[in-house]
């Protein structure tokens, strides 16, 4: 062995690690994470199927192809967790949630955006994921589903650019110096004066905005083809609340 090779030495390391946890169980966090990633990618593949059968755009029906084919993976690659520790494989949505025959709800253009702020949304929670694995295993595989993640969330970003749709938070003037807080006053809103919103709430702002625009269109569709009163019922309240939430966070920006 060189050890003046890093590429080496890492493979070498893993070996040892692989050995030394050969007979490691899942911790309680893992098994949490898989769960929630289970359920999530299951659900996904559900929709995505869907967009698929209606999705006009080539270029966005090849997008959602890439979502959807990435989707299957994870399932498979969990599937596979779940066998080799003799856990059962979780109970996620499926065929029978699917109406083949339900009527085009979305544009192309919405699909696109549907899956890029899940991507944004999955970046947060896998990252969370990894940083609470321990098993060289399931850091892997949620390695794998960032990189996996990121490659969805970037070329959303750019389709939705060049079909016209910006979803990034606005530009701000460069400054022109270094400023310090001085007094608590800043962050306090009931001490303080009012002051213009720092970058990072801009981009906080922006984030709950098209959160809360995704929801309340995702809303108001449910609600025009649920079977239930109570439930159609339920989606209308939440689309309006999304749209004060809207309306609300824009005044703030």
């Amino acid at each position: 062995m060189d050890i003046n090779n890093p590429s080496q030495t890492e493979e070498i390391n893993m070996q040892q690690i692989k050995e030394h946890q050969k007979n490691k169980k899942l911790a309680a966090s893992e098994i949490g994470d898989l769960f929630a990633n289970y359920l999530g990618d299951s659900m996904f593949h559900c929709v995505f199927k869907h967009h698929l059968q209606v999705v006009e755009d080539d270029e966005i029906r090849d997008f959602i192809m890439f979502a959807s084919d990435i989707s299957k993976k994870h399932l498979d690659r969990m599937k596979e967790i779940y066998t080799k520790e003799d856990i059962p494989i979780p109970v996620g949505f499926g065929e029978q949630d699917v109406r083949n025959d339900a009527p085009r709800l979305f544009s192309d253009m919405y699909m696109v955006f549907y899956i890029t702020e899940m991507a944004r949304a999955g970046l947060i929670t896998f990252g969370s994921a990894l940083s609470s694995s321990g098993r060289h295993d399931i850091v892997s595989y949620f390695e794998m589903c960032i990189q996996d993640t990121i490659n969805i969330y970037k070329k959303g970003i750019y389709l939705l650019l060049s079909k016209g749709m910006n979803i990034i938070p606005p530009s701000i003037p460069y400054p022109k110096k270094n400023d310090f807080v001085e007094n608590q006053s800043f962050i306090s809103l009931i001490a303080g004066k009012s002051r213009p919103v720092t970058a990072l709430e801009i981009k906080h702002l922006q984030i709950n905005i098209n959160t809360n625009t995704l929801g309340k269109a995702l809303m108001i569709a449910f609600s025009q083809v649920a079977s239930s009163d109570k439930l159609r019922k339920y989606f209308q309240e939440g689309a309006t609340l999304a749209g004060s939430q809207i309306k609300q966070l824009g005044e703030l920006s």
